[in-house]
């Protein structure tokens, strides 16, 4: 009896422990099922499953491109606004100064050791002699300084303020009220040179002027000789008194190699040189030692160009 017994509980718990397992459900359990019920073959169903996987990474991958283009969108959106605010914000809080920093336009023709800028609001020959000699700086010896000539331009209508602009050598010539020949002043190109050559007495001043035409400008030069006391006086300070005097005759003068014509005193002293160092560059200056100077940047500067 006790034998039965004992048979029969350790028949229950075996049933007991299989039990569970019996209901668990794999995924073989299931296609197995669905092949017995359905008359399903493992070929389609293994089809089925393979196009399930499919169709999940396809949307998988949709999902990570959408996701991609969104945030590049957002990185471009952010870099437009933050460009379109940068740039109002700098035609807002700009300084609507009109100056014009000086532009060493002398590089093109001759190194010089300092360049200030004239800002020549009152446009009159007499403006442009009191800017000009209080722009004058003390150097050393042997320097150069260029002075470049601004003046208003035309009013910006965005900002309400006047641009300045380069006062040209055609432009800078008619201040002086030069009675420059017409073939000689047609051939005078924009760019030129005003300032001061530091000599070891005082400064004194120079001007380089640029032609397009030596065939003009050198008869022009000849011609313009009677009156180049009166017109550059006020800028040289040459003399102006009388016509006839000999102190505005011009000799011929041979300097570092270069034809020159000479201005000279009634003692016989040289006042005023000028010299076409180049066929399309015109010299002008007050001494010998300015002229050496000159010639030496124009020869060193024509070299490393």
């Amino acid at each position: 009896m006790s034998s039965d017994l004992e048979e029969a509980l350790e028949k229950a718990k075996k049933e007991k422990a299989e039990e569970p397992l019996r209901n668990i459900k794999t995924y073989q359990t299931d296609v197995a099922e669905a092949i017995k019920r359905d008359n399903v073959s493992v070929i389609k169903m293994a089809v089925a499953e393979k196009r399930r996987q499919e169709r999940q990474g396809v949307a998988s991958e949709e999902v990570s491109t959408e996701s991609k283009k969104r945030i590049v969108l957002i990185i471009l959106s952010a870099i437009l606004v933050t460009s379109g605010l940068a740039i109002v914000g700098y035609f807002i809080f700009r300084p609507h100064n009109n100056t014009v920093l000086p532009v060493a336009v002398a590089r093109t023709i001759i190194v010089t050791d300092k360049t200030v800028e004239l800002k020549l609001d009152n446009v009159t020959l007499d403006g442009l002699i009191h800017g000009l000699v209080a722009n004058k700086s003390i150097l050393e010896s042997g320097s150069i300084e260029n002075v470049i000539i601004t003046v208003k331009g035309n009013l910006d209508a965005q900002n309400g303020h006047s641009a300045r602009e380069h006062l040209n050598a055609p432009n800078f010539l008619n201040l002086l009220q030069s009675r420059m020949p017409g073939n000689l002043f047609r051939s005078i190109q924009n760019d030129y040179i005003v300032g001061y050559y530091q000599n070891s007495s005082g400064n004194e001043p120079v001007l380089i002027l640029k032609s397009d035409s030596y065939a003009n400008a050198f008869p022009g030069m000849l011609q313009w000789e009677p009156n180049i006391s009166n017109d550059l006086g006020s800028l040289f300070n040459l003399p102006t008194d009388s016509a006839t005097s000999s102190a505005r005759t011009f000799v011929d003068r041979i300097i570092d190699n270069r034809d020159a014509r000479v201005l000279l005193e009634d003692g016989g002293n040289p006042t005023f040189i000028y010299s076409f160092i180049d066929p399309a560059t015109i010299i002008f200056v007050k001494s010998q030692n300015a002229f050496d100077e000159i010639l030496s940047r124009y020869l060193a500067n024509r070299g490393n160009n």
